[in-house]
């Protein structure tokens, strides 16, 4: 919000973060044209009872709220977004059609592993372009790294937790 503010009036200084949000929110609220706020992954449990502070009272702007938190869904109009049809990833990840058999095999193979996840089909896509990486290194790369990243996940994960009045951990997430 005070990246928000500073570009809405970019000489005012703000003391605290409570002022930027504030006029962020003001600025908003009367506001006459088409706005658009984005809060993207909003995926800590504390955080979903707060955000409608941060919400502008105003009919011309939209907020959008990207998580995976199942709870999020009670914000307002909700969308969930599910896995790609093959033909669909593809497209995704390879931008053209595939030019050998191979390159398609791998291309599925990667689709596999990323559970047909547009966000991970992109993501994907983005590294394979930034490292100038061949699908097959790619596949071996995530195979390789995978196991490292699990190595370091937390026995505490975020996305379940043990809520009151339950014998046993809930799932927090969508999925």
């Amino acid at each position: 919000m005070e990246a928000v503010a500073k570009q809405l009036l970019p000489h005012r200084v703000f003391d605290n973060p409570d002022g930027a949000v504030a006029l962020v929110n003001d600025v908003l609220s009367k506001w006459s044209e088409r706005w658009l706020l984005v809060f993207d992954n909003l995926d800590n449990p504390e955080d979903l009872p707060g955000i409608v502070n941060f919400f502008p009272a105003s009919q011309h702007g939209s907020i959008l709220i990207t998580s995976r938190l199942a709870g999020s869904n009670e914000l307002g109009q909700s969308i969930e977004l599910d896995y790609m049809e093959k033909e669909e990833g593809l497209q995704l990840l390879l931008r053209s059609p595939a030019r050998d058999t191979d390159e398609l095999d791998a291309a599925e193979e990667i689709l596999s592993l990323l559970g047909n996840l547009p966000l991970g089909i992109d993501q994907a896509r983005a590294y394979i372009s930034k490292r100038r990486l061949g699908l097959r290194a790619f596949v071996a790369e995530y195979e390789k790294r995978k196991q490292s990243v699990m190595e370091e996940t937390p026995h505490f994960w975020l996305y379940r937790r043990m809520l009151p009045g339950k014998e046993k951990e809930t799932s927090l997430s969508r999925w």
